[in-house]
């Protein structure tokens, strides 16, 4: 399978090397306090990722110093934390930056200095203070776009690479320059932190390893199946298609590969049957009211199955795409990679696929892919993946609908 699913729970560890590209980026050449080290006793398990060492902070030889460190120190110990004592504080750049902005080239020079932390320290919790401190954590592992912070902010990520809750929020300076002409941002940041901090003693979400839960099924096997989904009324399923393009409508589309996620821990995933039994068999299913059927952005689905197999689908029940919306509306945050990060831990599954579902003309919507030169067992799983996760998600939604987040 070149690879896929080769890591335990699905992580798609990328691992940052031990020895720093430290001083590539001359920023020690022009401060104070070059390669600044961590700072706190941690006895709580905290870390503490800011963004770089401010102008104060280089004079002193110590990280996080000046009035947004007093501001953070007091909201901690308003929650029972103690900023030196049961944490450690650290910063994605390590040098003072001076008056010129921080670019993703000095992140990733800087990045294994913070991940030489976090595998000596293994926090439990990770508080990260800014878009910079995501890209730190994250900039490296996940491939879609990751935007700043405003759409990071306010989450519990379960990260599985770092077995720890992930937690970003605005940094404290930003808040600062922001509250005057609106003081909803130190609402929004006591908000963030006080979350962050109720996951202190909290496990991580157990799941059911991904790799066991999906099966690649064909033949005969696809219409028992298939029947039996059909008999067994009120048996909700997820169903997910890959296709040769984003719409339908231009001669030689396809759908080329179905999965359906009856339950958090199982998953078939199949070629699209060419028997005529077969491909009945998943017609009468799909059209069959009476079997709820789940999808992420349902639209796509309901017109692939309309024009290329020619039936409506019947019985939707829940579309995790706009239900993501509905229940948080910044931009950015309803696709299912990044839900699937939030609130899986699940950092990249479809790394070795993706290349080949990106239209030919990426103008054109109804351009065909290069989706039938795809490896077609990788394919497959991310397929059974991408139903399973929508299947979870569809679980939690429901239960945040019901009983607030």
């Amino acid at each position: 399978m070149s690879g896929f699913f080769s890591n335990e729970q699905l992580t798609t560890k990328k691992r940052v090397a031990t020895i720093t590209g430290c001083g590539a980026c001359q920023l020690h050449k022009g401060c104070t306090s070059p390669k600044m080290k961590p700072a706190g006793d941690g006895e709580k398990g905290i870390l503490i990722l800011g963004t770089c060492p401010s102008e104060k902070a280089d004079n002193r030889n110590e990280p996080f110093a000046g009035e947004a460190t007093l501001m953070l120190k007091k909201l901690l110990r308003k929650y029972g934390i103690n900023l030196e004592r049961d944490c450690v504080k650290i910063d994605a750049i390590s040098c003072y930056p001076g008056n010129a902005d921080i670019t993703s080239y000095q992140v990733e020079l800087c990045r294994p200095n913070v991940f030489n932390v976090i595998d000596k320290m293994k926090p439990s919790l990770i508080i990260a203070l800014g878009g910079t401190a995501v890209e730190s954590l994250i900039g490296h592992r996940f491939k879609k776009n990751i935007d700043g912070i405003t759409k990071w902010r306010g989450w519990s990520i379960p990260d599985r690479d770092l077995n720890c809750w992930v937690c970003p929020t605005f940094h404290p300076t930003y808040v600062m320059q922001q509250v005057e002409r609106n003081p909803s941002y130190e609402t929004v940041f006591n908000r963030d932190i006080k979350n962050a901090l109720c996951n202190l003693g909290k496990k991580l979400p157990y799941y059911e390893r991904e790799q066991d839960c999906i099966e690649i099924i064909s033949g005969r096997r696809v219409y028992d199946y298939l029947k039996k989904l059909n008999a067994c009324q009120l048996c909700e399923f997820a169903f997910d298609y890959e296709t040769t393009g984003l719409k339908p409508h231009a001669p030689g589309h396809e759908i080329i590969s179905c999965a359906i996620a009856e339950s958090e821990c199982i998953s078939k995933a199949f070629l699209m049957p060419k028997d005529p039994p077969t491909l009945n068999m998943l017609k009468k299913l799909l059209a069959n009211r009476y079997v709820p059927k789940i999808a992420q952005n349902m639209k796509f689905e309901d017109i692939w199955t309309s024009v290329i197999l020619g039936i409506q689908v019947q019985g939707w029940a829940h579309d995790t795409m706009l239900e993501s919306h509905r229940l948080d509306n910044r931009r950015g945050i309803s696709g299912l990679k990044f839900q699937a990060y939030v609130r899986f831990g699940i950092v990249d599954y479809d790394s070795e696929v993706s290349p080949f579902l990106k239209g030919i003309d990426e103008k054109n919507a109804n351009s065909l892919n290069r989706i039938k030169e795809a490896p077609v067992k990788p394919l497959l799983y991310y397929n059974g993946m991408d139903s399973l996760l929508e299947y979870r998600l569809c679980q939690i939604q429901r239960r945040e609908i019901n009983n607030g987040p």
